[in-house]
């Protein structure tokens, strides 16, 4: 099984879908119509949930008329935010099936989906042309690629000349290597930081 593949089917478990609808309903919203902060930052698997996701659009000035590239997309949680929050186009390639499902469904529920798009892909190889964004953004998905190099790259070569890449990760500067199983990584094999 390849890396790629192994980190798929660590992300692919349980149904993700239910437990967010689950969450919208236990709040008394409905679940085939709501916003995505009914979800209570659920849907965005990293620290600091949905108030970090605002600081980083800020900072990476994000605004209406921005196309944005989210890179490992998982749930679609930081796509819906942006889209949302800063009226951007946002698109999210993942590399787990059963995440892009769900990302697509929640998105529709949430009424954007004129806004915000997802593919099933690696972000090593995008699905796009060059000069195609203005702005990328990678969040809690380093930790997870061995080759930061390629990424990179192809995030260069998708992003308009001026774009911005923001990375939001979790890093290891020093020290222990970390102990295992971690919310990102059963093994050391598909652990990156």
């Amino acid at each position: 099984m390849s890396t790629e593949e192994s980190v798929a089917a660590h992300y692919s478990r349980g149904n993700a879908e239910e437990q967010l609808l689950g969450i919208v309903r236990a709040a008394g919203g409905n679940p085939e119509s709501f916003s995505p902060a009914e979800l209570h930052g659920a849907d965005q698997l990293h620290i600091g949930g949905a108030a970090a996701t605002t600081r980083v659009a800020e900072r990476v000035g994000i605004n209406a008329g921005s196309r944005v590239i989210d890179l490992g997309s998982g749930l679609g949680g930081v796509a819906r935010h942006v889209a949302h929050e800063c009226g951007a186009s946002v698109h999210g390639v993942e590399l787990t099936p059963q995440f892009v499902d769900t990302a697509r469904s929640i998105t529709e529920r949430t009424g954007l989906s004129g806004q915000v798009s997802f593919s099933q892909g690696s972000i090593l190889a995008l699905p796009f042309g060059d000069d195609t964004f203005d702005a990328a953004l990678m969040v809690h998905v380093g930790m997870n690629i061995q080759d930061k190099d390629k990424v990179f790259a192809e995030t260069a070569r998708v992003l308009r000349p001026g774009g911005v890449l923001a990375v939001y990760d979790i890093m290891l500067l020093g020290g222990d290597i970390e102990q295992y199983p971690l919310p990102w990584a059963a093994t050391p094999e598909i652990s990156f930081v």
